[in-house]
């Protein structure tokens, strides 16, 4: 957690400690950080570059381990997972799933925010806001 001092804002840093505190008690594995070559790598691959919040929170944790989902069931993907599930026959590049990949959350090339895979709804102006929902479970994810 000594990062995520040295990374991030004082709202950004409670939100994060949080969220990440709630997964550990619901028994979440999370995956190490990203480095910046695994980022690098998956950005080149899909042609995208993630906006800074999102790579902040990876460098922290690279997601959760595989097959993992929390209460809310969402599930946050690895670097690893996001470029294999990237279709790039389509601009948008899913980093979340709900309910077992019932729908993916993600960004759009072309867009700003964080969207919906099946109706592409704008649903959080960036990767923080989103996590902020996931915390307070808003269920704008859904």
């Amino acid at each position: 957690m000594c990062k995520l001092l040295s990374i991030i804002g004082t709202f950004q840093k409670t939100m994060v400690t949080a969220i990440i505190f709630d997964w550990i008690k619901e028994g979440i594995e999370l995956n190490r950080a990203a480095t910046s070559g695994q980022i690098l790598s998956c950005e080149e691959a899909i042609g995208f570059r993630f906006p800074t919040d999102f790579t902040q929170f990876y460098f922290l944790y690279n997601g959760f381990k595989e097959f993992n989902m929390d209460s809310k069931l969402l599930s946050l993907w690895s670097i690893e997972k996001i470029q294999a599930e990237y279709d790039p026959s389509d601009e948008f590049i899913g980093f979340c799933d709900y309910l077992i990949n019932s729908h993916q959350i993600g960004y759009i090339k072309s867009q700003h925010g964080i969207y919906l895979d099946y109706n592409r709804s704008l649903i959080c102006n960036d990767f923080n806001e989103f996590l902020v929902h996931w915390k307070n479970e808003t269920h704008e994810y859904i």
